[in-house]
């Protein structure tokens, strides 16, 4: 009984340490990391110049001024998550805004 039971914690160890190794590799790579204009990131080739310049004329300001941060990002797919839980992830894998001050958008 000891044995089968000693068995079984190992196995189960393995498992939780592949699951921790393999699992931010597996969710991270399902998001693009981010240009080196970070505030706005046209993946899809959708926004005009024009537009691309609004947004980092407003972000830069904002976030040199308050802390806060609002990065627009276009994509192709969502690789088959709804928006939210998309948004949710690549905002948590890029850090967007301060975590403590719930400031980013």
């Amino acid at each position: 009984m000891r044995k089968g039971l000693a068995k079984f914690k190992k196995i189960a160890f393995v498992m939780v340490i592949l699951a921790v190794i393999i699992a931010p590799v597996t969710f991270g790579a399902d998001y693009p990391a981010p240009t080196s204009n970070f505030y706005v990131n046209d993946f899809a080739g959708i926004l005009s110049a024009e537009t691309e310049k609004l947004i980092m004329d407003t972000s830069v300001p904002l976030a040199e001024k308050t802390g806060a941060q609002i990065v627009v990002v276009t994509v192709e797919s969502l690789n088959g998550q709804d928006i939210e839980s998309y948004a949710r992830g690549l905002f948590n894998q890029w850090g967007i805004g301060d975590a403590q001050k719930n400031n980013g958008l």
